[in-house]
């Protein structure tokens, strides 16, 4: 998901001693320019920045039967496989191995043009904002809004289905909102190893543990495999509630054939208690170098939800809780079984054709919870769902 190709927009900084340096007449005029141009080769020397605009954009058309536990709906899916967004990144080189950067990523809608659910009027980059330094020798940190540790998983998920990701059942809870507010995250690569330390500041008066987000995450390459595990815990505003995640897992690549394996687990504790596990495998297989299959399966349960717990209510994560990552289990006890399968084109490098089919089998609390997600309807009646839903569509990088 987090891939892609990007194009570049680049501008040059030209110091402001060029910009705005008079111009008078005779020797003076001689002079300013000569000394203009000294300091601006000087400063280019040393200080050269760029920006870069880049993104994608993705649409498909998805079928999805009993979408509300009863009927089928088909729609124009934005975001089918990959997200639909647009970003800018800089860098400026600050000499002896140091840089400043900075990003700022916007999601939309490629359906209607709206503001995704992360890049709201009140959000307007709501999939990352920050900026910081990086060098050669100690890392890199940043400060903004950006991804938390729990990431890592992207490294070793089978596929993504953005649109309806089997990674979202259970209400999406498993990576606590992939992003942190107010945080500081550092992060360091030594040889095959890369790691990530992050911290999300609370904001609350009076206390520096309510509404904190804390976590790291751990990388380890080697030939053609990789492993890798987060853990990422979240306290509420109020102090009263703490969600715990974590995960691990890795893939292995042997010539044209790719194998995935890993777990997910959510624990969320205080005014409501429940737990959630997903396990998960799967396989790509490059069939010719413009046509990519990909396959997974996909066992999630969750536990009875005790306390008060209300379907549908929102858990926020990072700075005075303004992120929400996903719902309370208000199904209490359940499970699921899915499979998803994907086929991927590459008409070029920037563009992909892709056809998606799925099918989830709901029991329980995680049909409810699985429905309500996706429709806002609560049906305790409702004890289980069969899904099955197919999506073609196109993706363009730039």
């Amino acid at each position: 998901m987090r891939a892609k190709t990007e194009g570049s927009f680049r501008h040059r900084h030209v110091p402001n001693a060029i910009e705005h340096t008079p111009f008078v007449t005779g020797k003076g005029r001689r002079w300013t320019i000569a000394g203009a141009l000294t300091i601006a080769c000087t400063g280019m020397a040393h200080a050269q920045s760029s920006v870069t605009l880049y993104g994608q954009v993705d649409a498909g058309v998805r079928y999805v039967s009993a979408f509300d536990g009863q009927h089928g709906n088909t729609y124009l899916s934005s975001s089918g496989m990959s997200p639909t967004f647009f970003g800018f990144k800089g860098v400026e080189d600050l000499g002896g191995g140091m840089r400043a950067e900075f990003a700022l990523e916007n999601q939309f809608s490629a359906a209607n043009g709206a503001a995704s659910s992360i890049s709201t009027s009140q959000q307007l980059f709501g999939r990352q904002a920050y900026v910081g330094l990086d060098t050669d020798n100690f890392g890199t940190v940043t400060f903004g809004h950006q991804y938390n540790a729990l990431n890592v998983f992207f490294d070793y998920a089978p596929l993504w289905v953005d649109g309806a990701s089997p990674f979202y059942v259970g209400g999406d809870n498993f990576a606590l909102g992939y992003r942190i507010n107010s945080s500081v995250v550092y992060k360091k690569s030594l040889g095959p190893v890369a790691f990530q330390l992050d911290y999300g500041l609370g904001g609350q008066p009076g206390s520096l543990a309510q509404g904190t987000t804390l976590g790291g995450n751990v990388a380890y390459s080697f030939a053609n495999a990789m492993i890798g595990g987060a853990y990422e815990q979240y306290k509420s505003a109020d102090g009263a509630s703490m969600a715990q995640n974590w995960t691990a897992g890795g893939r292995y690549t042997l010539e044209e054939a790719s194998l995935y394996a890993g777990y997910m687990h959510n624990l969320d504790s205080g005014t409501e208690s429940q737990r959630r596990d997903l396990y998960f495998g799967g396989a790509q297989y490059s069939v010719t170098p413009s046509f990519l299959l990909s396959g997974g399966y996909f066992y999630y349960r969750q536990s009875a939800c005790n306390g008060t717990c209300t379907a549908g209510q929102s858990v926020g994560a990072g700075s005075s809780g303004s992120e929400i990552y996903g719902i309370s289990g208000g199904g209490g006890t359940g499970h699921a079984n899915i499979i998803a399968l994907s086929a991927k084109y590459f008409l070029s490098k920037r563009t992909t054709l892709y056809a998606e089919a799925d099918t989830y089998r709901l029991r329980g609390g995680a049909a409810q919870d699985q429905i309500y997600y996706w429709t806002g309807t609560d049906d305790s009646n409702l004890k289980s769902v069969n899904q099955y839903a197919l999506m073609f569509g196109m993706t363009h990088s730039f």
